[in-house]
């Protein structure tokens, strides 16, 4: 039975769940309801922070063509959640929406809804494997995937601008093309991901930061394909199964004059 409670104005349906009385606000699902699915109402267009966090029984949701926002924090800590289907209609996701949810495997996200992957969004999704960041986004937050130990395979959309710092790290990434148009990858961002073998780097990477591939330990194989400006320290600590880098036949002259440490391991395209 639905109920009205006018002195915080807010709604409740029928499975306890608390809305805005207009209903366009999700406001908040509480864990003790032990909704295993449920079915978002058509017309809310956010939900708010800490909506469904914690509802470690819920699996299954259903999310309305009407939403635009998903707030901080909104499914953090669903361990049972395994599937996340993003509607069209959706603009914003915020720092942490899906953080931990554990048991996560399945993620679409269609072209040309949000433009940043938030900090921590998918931080511990264990159990998710593979996604395709969608055409539209230009920046990965902070930590937006990190320490999802079984991510295999990323594919990152010509958009992109910008991965943030320790965006990636601990993952299970095995091949990494980045693609043309990234201007800058922060410190850390790809750290740690342990089976990693090899890299493409796109000329429009002028600097590669402090441990973005350090602890890389599978890390054979690196392609930059234009002049870098600076290499820095521990950018590659750790990398032991480091093999080659490769570079513009035209530069190879430059690469070994301007980063002396790496001369031995330099092959031309």
């Amino acid at each position: 039975m639905s109920d009205t409670n006018d002195s915080i104005n807010t709604w409740k349906d029928e499975y306890g769940v608390v809305y805005s009385l207009n209903r366009k606000r999700l406001i908040r699902a509480n864990p003790s309801l032990g909704l295993v699915s449920y079915n978002i109402l058509d017309g809310t267009e956010i939900i708010e922070e800490h909506a469904f966090d914690f509802c470690h029984s819920l699996n299954e949701i259903d999310l309305p063509e009407s939403l635009s926002v998903i707030g901080s924090f909104a499914f953090i800590g669903c361990h049972s959640l395994k599937t996340i289907r993003i509607p069209q209609s959706l603009k914003v996701i915020r720092q942490g929406a899906f953080e931990e949810c554990t048991s996560l495997n399945n993620l679409f996200i269609p072209n040309n809804t949000i433009f940043e992957i938030a900090q921590d969004t998918f931080r511990r999704c264990i159990s998710l494997q593979a996604t395709v960041i969608p055409e539209s986004v230009d920046t990965i937050a902070e930590y937006a995937f990190c320490l999802c130990s079984n991510l295999e395979s990323i594919v990152l959309p010509t958009s992109l601008r910008y991965i943030r710092k320790n965006a990636f790290m601990g993952c299970k990434i095995k091949s990494l093309i980045i693609p043309s148009g990234i201007v800058d990858i922060e410190a850390n961002a790809f750290c740690s991901c342990e089976h990693l073998t090899d890299v493409y780097i796109p000329q429009t990477i002028s600097y590669i930061k402090k441990g973005v591939f350090a602890n890389c330990y599978s890390l054979q194989q690196i392609v930059f394909s234009g002049r870098l400006i600076q290499i820095e320290n521990d950018a590659f600590d750790r990398c032991n199964s480091l093999q080659r880098i490769v570079v513009p036949s035209s530069l190879i002259d430059y690469y070994v004059k301007s980063f002396p440490a790496y001369k031995e391991l330099y092959s031309v395209l």
